[in-house]
């Protein structure tokens, strides 16, 4: 391996990294403190690198070395499609799990494992495999609000509005009326008494085994790419932005129970998505027909909020919480858009 050029710029390192490339040249940049440094991985090619790199430092703003950009991610899709049909066809079925979400195993991935861990156990539990029940422990203490301790409040404002003389006589709308406008917002009502962890904690409710599996599943793989490339601290702090920001917004929609993994998921898939197509240096990779699946089962669901489709969707996807998608979704967009924005302010 052979050092061949030190650039200022990120963008500049990408496009020539990129002209490499597609001109059959295995390269690769790695920041440093002065820059950005790009590598020759085989120095037979020493030569015909510098060639190219000379080539490219008298006109770096040529428009061909821009799209030599997409020509490079196009050659990592198609390479990387190459070694998974390899491995499929030389890998034996009882390795499938062990080696499953690109080559991440279990041990690689501890926190994508410990939120999953923590996930089937709180899920079995809590009757992931018959009907959770909020009411009862342990998701009465991770749903957004405590529903027994709101139903106890209700009753006691009940009862001293029917012992009131001002409310003796009169409807019973009336009274309801007056209830609900000293109860506040349900939603909000156990985060208001300071149970803040609830803004949080709804992530790890799963309300059917196969709601679990799917959520686990995905998580495993993309939550698991972005673990092995930007470590344990990076992922949980997506986990804590966007699991907040999905949770909340999804409250704010008037929400009282709720749950799953599926925002986080949605913001995972949006951070690795955007990385992929704008920032070639992140070295993500999302397949197109990945991409499909997932945006095909976000518009289904969304579909689910039309009035004239609720029913024949809902049957297909039961209830939803699609303003958690939506917000996750925008918020892994944000990151990624943060991310990529900050390396080039840099």
């Amino acid at each position: 391996m052979r050092q061949l050029v030190q650039l200022d710029q990120e963008l500049m390192a990408a496009k020539l990294t990129a002209w490499l490339r597609v001109n059959g040249v295995d390269a690769f940049a790695e920041e440093d403190k002065s820059g950005f440094v790009v590598w020759i991985r085989d120095e037979d090619a020493i030569a015909e690198a510098r060639k190219l790199a000379a080539e490219f430092q008298s006109n770096p703003n040529d428009p061909r070395y821009a799209a030599a950009i997409k020509q490079a991610e196009e050659q990592i899709i198609a390479e990387q499609k190459r070694l998974e049909q390899q491995v499929r066809n030389t890998i034996r079925p009882g390795d499938n799990w062990r080696r499953s979400g690109g080559g991440v195993n279990l041990g690689s991935v501890p926190l994508v494992t410990a939120i999953l861990a923590i996930s089937v156990v709180l899920g079995l539990m809590g009757g992931v495999f018959s009907k959770p029940d909020v009411t009862k422990a342990p998701y009465r203490w991770l749903n957004i609000v405590d529903v027994v301790a709101l139903d106890e409040r209700a009753n006691v404002l009940g009862e001293q509005i029917e012992n009131e003389p001002d409310y003796r006589t009169a409807d019973i709308e009336t009274k309801r009326s007056e209830l609900l406008r000293r109860l506040g917002n349900p939603v909000w009502f156990s985060v208001l008494a300071g149970e803040y962890w609830r803004l949080l904690t709804p992530i790890l409710m799963h309300f059917g085994i196969t709601h679990l599996l799917f959520n686990g599943i995905c998580f495993f793989q993309i939550g698991g790419q972005i673990e092995r490339r930007q470590g344990l601290w990076f992922l949980l702090l997506l986990v804590l932005l966007t699991g907040l920001a999905s949770n909340i917004g999804q409250a704010a929609w008037g929400s009282m129970m709720f749950g799953g993994l599926s925002g986080v998921v949605y913001a995972a898939f949006g951070y690795v998505w955007i990385s992929s197509r704008y920032n070639p240096m992140s070295g993500y990779v999302m397949d197109p027909g990945n991409v499909f699946i997932i945006m095909l089962w976000f518009f289904l669901c969304l579909a689910g909020e039309i009035p004239a489709l609720s029913s024949s969707v809902g049957a297909m996807t039961g209830r939803i919480a699609n303003v958690a998608h939506v917000v996750g979704l925008l918020s892994g967009f944000a990151m990624a858009a943060v991310e990529i924005l900050r390396q080039r302010w840099r």
